[in-house]
């Protein structure tokens, strides 16, 4: 039995022959179900892993990775991030999804102490440990309530939803190595990591390995290559900006960009700029317009009693061409169930017009 077939938890070394132990003490909650399962399933005979995408941009499908993809997908993260053996390793992310099943990976990998936990809005970090993986909301979440419980991780990468400019100044103040990761399902998690905080922070994404190949299509999508992914290729829905043929600059989701008037949009980054201005959740999108092709607008949850006024803030900080022409109220964003908002809505169904351009 080699290494990749045994795993440490909290302390105890555990592997196909008494890891029924652990799983069946776990198995009493949801989460533990999942974490349970995955488990089982990493030490069965079968080469791949069935995991389910998000489903942020359309439906939730299932695809098998290889376990042998998932193993080099640890080692990568294991030699950027100089992870070693026995570091402990804070799990709170949920083992339905390929983030919390990698860092259960990267335990049996990597020879890492895992600890594991609900994973909650602020989960529980009740001791130092040098790496874990987590959502910017669960961040966010510590930073409003618990600052210093956040300093108790060493290495930290950030995944599974937008990072905007104020929760990366409020990182500058911790101690944590903060990483925002770059991957998807298919790629078996992050295959680029960016420091967004320390005095090496950086305003581009590094590839964590050189085998990996990136290539521009000619629409400016990214696609993937090399690498962990043998000489498959993965074409994704990212606008970016090549930094050499190691490092990129993140622009925005292709599917997401608003055509206006012949000019083109990017939500992500407009919602970056003005998040400050409104209080309420909320995202930016296009709704179709017979002259300019597509208008924006924006769509939030209930609490604007002053539509107007919050439009005037929003005109001091954007472009002509990306002032909103209508407002619309909605009562919960929706969600996918690991948190990414699906920015796909019926206008005719799911919203309420609360304001319009005169």
């Amino acid at each position: 039995m080699n290494n990749s077939q045994r795993i440490r938890i909290e302390g105890r070394e555990y592997h196909a022959g008494n890891i029924r132990s652990f799983t069946e003490k776990i198995s009493h909650s949801e989460w533990g179900k999942y974490l349970a399962q995955f488990i089982t399933e990493w030490l069965d005979d079968s080469q791949d892993i069935v995991v389910q995408t998000s489903g942020s941009t359309g439906t939730p499908k299932m695809i098998r990775l290889p376990k042998k993809m998932m193993t080099e997908s640890a080692l990568m993260t294991g030699r950027f991030l100089d992870l070693k053996t026995e570091d402990k390793a804070l799990l709170c992310l949920p083992a339905r999804y390929i983030a919390g099943k990698m860092m259960v990976v990267r335990a049996f990998t990597l020879g890492l102490d895992l600890y594991c936990v609900p994973p909650a809005s602020i989960p529980e970090i009740e001791t130092d440990f040098d790496f874990s993986a987590m959502t910017p909301h669960q961040i966010s979440s510590i930073i409003d309530t618990q600052n210093e419980k956040l300093n108790r991780i060493s290495k930290l990468i950030i995944g599974g939803g937008s990072m905007d400019d104020l929760l990366r100044d409020r990182l500058q103040s911790v101690d944590t190595q903060c990483f925002l990761s770059y991957g998807m399902t298919e790629t078996s998690s992050h295959i680029a990591l960016q420091k967004i905080n320390g005095p090496d922070k950086s305003d581009r994404f590094e590839l964590i390995d050189d085998r990996i190949r990136l290539n521009l299509e000619e629409d400016g999508r990214l696609s993937i290559t090399g690498g962990l992914l043998g000489k498959e290729l993965v074409r994704t829905n990212d606008l970016v900006k090549m930094i050499g043929q190691h490092a990129f600059q993140w622009l925005g989701r292709a599917d997401f960009v608003i055509n206006t008037g012949g000019i083109k949009v990017h939500p992500e980054a407009l919602e970056n700029r003005i998040k400050d201005l409104i209080p309420v959740a909320f995202f930016i999108t296009g709704i179709a317009d017979p002259i300019y092709q597509q208008r924006i607008v924006l769509v939030l949850e209930p609490g604007i009693d002053k539509p107007q006024k919050l439009i005037d803030n929003i005109l001091t900080r954007v472009l002509p061409h990306e002032k909103p022409v209508k407002m619309f109220e909605i009562n919960a964003l929706p969600k996918t169930d690991n948190g990414k908002i699906i920015r796909n809505i019926n206008f005719e169904t799911d919203v309420k017009l609360i304001w319009e351009r005169s």
